[in-house]
């Protein structure tokens, strides 16, 4: 069988592409757990009067905590909008279903707060 014989430079040039690949490896995983990709959820969601300032993707806060996102909003009538989220399982035993919802969107001077 015949061996490679690679120089010095081969042999350094080996291990960075090796030492990158795990990192890359490494931030991948890293970011996957992070976003909550892999981890279980629940579906919820809450009629609200208006919707503005929601959309799909805005961050669930739930005692200020980053708990989940918006999944869909829907029109459902005149002055009824259905918005639908996900909540992270993990985060979801610190409070009851029969919790009420808030919704709150920063304007410029203030907030305007729905119940």
């Amino acid at each position: 069988m015949i061996k490679p014989d690679f120089n010095k430079y081969e042999r350094i040039a080996g291990a960075f592409v090796l030492i990158a690949a795990v990192g890359v490896l490494a931030l991948t995983a890293a970011v996957v757990v992070k976003k909550g990709w892999l981890a279980t959820k629940i579906g919820y969601y809450t009629e609200v009067p208006t919707a503005s300032g929601i959309h799909v993707g805005t961050k669930v806060h739930i005692f200020g905590l980053p708990a989940g996102w918006v999944e869909s909003v829907e029109l459902q009538s005149a002055g009824r909008v259905k918005v639908s989220f996900d909540i992270l399982e993990n985060t979801s035993t610190t409070w009851s279903r029969a919790a009420r919802c808030r919704w709150c969107v920063p304007l410029w001077s203030e907030r305007k707060c729905w119940n």
